[in-house]
């Protein structure tokens, strides 16, 4: 990198990219500390490495989707984006090296016997089944805890994309699927998988059984993510149920039809 000379200014020019008109040293270190090249410790940084877009704010689209580095200019790394072939010129701190390891896909493995414990459980507190990823583990919500967790998720910007229904053993479920507006939180999720679904985000499996009286076969609320077998049950619903019904529908999601038979 050249030296920076302080006679040549202000306006200062950058010593690495020569781009000039910086009017205070302060303005061109903001500049020059994402213009700087990554050193010869990490000679990972080059064309042809695999990056991850993260962190943008005027193009979020774009978050999360990897690419290949090519050519740096202007305090820039020019990337190809996979698929696409897309090609962006994206700021050093918003892009992550992917290792080889990172981009191995997640092996996941599906377990019927999971699945059939909480088919056969008619206990209210088992009315919907999720997969907790911090502990690593599956766990169980009843209706006024199910619907409290989706008001969670919606005020964290994790919004209902999508809604699939399910058979086990002849009882109907619904997987409601919720996604993060940026895509790099989004990853690949293990209880979609069990229930034949590739999705990346949260899904939560619901019981096809009315969240007042609990009986079974009840038709689905115009949310499409709560059952209610009358309109009696539906009038007791929490004030917390409407205001989680309202939000949903604020933002259109897919609600599937075909419904798959797991086991």
């Amino acid at each position: 990198m050249a030296a920076l000379d302080l006679n040549d200014g202000p306006p200062f020019a950058c010593p690495t990219c020569r781009t000039p008109g910086f009017p205070s040293l302060e303005a061109l270190g903001d500049h020059a500390a994402e213009c700087l090249p990554r050193g010869p410790g990490d000679p990972r940084w080059k064309q042809g490495a695999r990056v991850k877009v993260v962190g943008l704010k005027s193009a979020k689209q774009h978050n999360g989707k990897l690419g290949t580095l090519g050519e740096p200019s202007d305090g820039r790394w020019a990337v190809a984006l996979d698929g696409s072939g897309r090609k962006l010129a994206v700021k050093r701190g918003n892009l992550q090296l992917v290792d080889e390891v990172q981009r191995e896909p997640k092996t996941l493995e599906r377990h019927h016997q999971l699945l059939a414990e909480f088919d056969g459980s008619r206990d209210p507190d088992t009315l919907a089944l999720y997969y907790h990823a911090r502990d690593k583990a599956f766990d169980a919500y009843n209706a006024s805890e199910y619907t409290a967790q989706l008001l969670r998720y919606y005020q964290h910007n994790l919004r209902v994309v999508c809604v699939s229904p399910r058979r086990i053993r002849g009882n109907d479920y619904a997987l409601i699927q919720l996604r993060h507006d940026e895509d790099e939180r989004n990853s690949l999720c293990e209880l979609a998988f069990q229930c034949q679904r590739s999705f990346c985000g949260v899904s939560i499996l619901v019981k096809r059984r009315c969240f007042t009286c609990g009986r079974p076969g009840a038709p689905a609320c115009v949310c499409a993510c709560a059952f209610f077998c009358s309109e009696r049950c539906a009038a007791e619903a929490s004030d917390t149920h409407r205001d989680l019904c309202q939000r949903i529908r604020a933002f259109p999601c897919s609600v599937e039809e075909e419904v798959l038979t797991i086991f």
